[in-house]
């Protein structure tokens, strides 16, 4: 197995304790406060940080066990878009909204680890793992790293 595929594993196995982590608190917390169950599964649904990390929990996941070769959720093109993605989340955390909360505890945890740490560690896996040739049919620029790749891009 290469480095690649142990950091992609890492990364993911991480993702999906986060994810878990972030669940089991906010729906106890938004049910005790008297919400419904399906409530306090669309309020959690509901964040792009969420969305954001599932997806990459979802796609390095497909990445490490495809069969298919660059199939379609594992494949480069969605893997830039979830850097993207992840990117936006961790700039927009830490520059504007970390100071809005305390969280303590396991829910800090859970936030750092959202917010934070698996922002950089899947930007890190993109930049040195991931290939950033073909884009929507075209190629991305030659000797440097596009953070917005398109499908119009040709």
């Amino acid at each position: 197995m290469t480095r690649v595929y142990v950091f992609a594993a890492f990364i993911a196995k991480v993702e999906w304790f986060a994810l878990a982590l972030q669940f089991s608190l906010s729906y106890s917390l938004f049910v005790r406060a008297g919400n419904s169950p399906g409530a306090a599964i669309v309020q959690f649904f509901s964040y792009f940080t969420i969305l954001s990390n599932l997806g990459i929990a979802v796609a390095l996941g497909a990445f490490l066990f495809s069969r298919k070769p660059n199939a379609w959720i594992g494949s480069p093109l969605v893997l830039t878009g979830l850097a993207i993605y992840i990117l936006a989340v961790g700039l927009a955390y830490n520059i504007a909204l970390r100071s809005i909360g305390d969280p303590q505890g396991w829910m800090r945890l859970a936030d750092e680890m959202l917010h934070s740490v698996l922002p950089l560690w899947y930007f890190l896996f993109w930049l040195l793992c991931v290939p950033k040739v073909a884009c929507a049919g075209g190629k991305l620029f030659p000797g440097s790293i596009s953070l917005w790749c398109t499908p119009y891009m040709r």
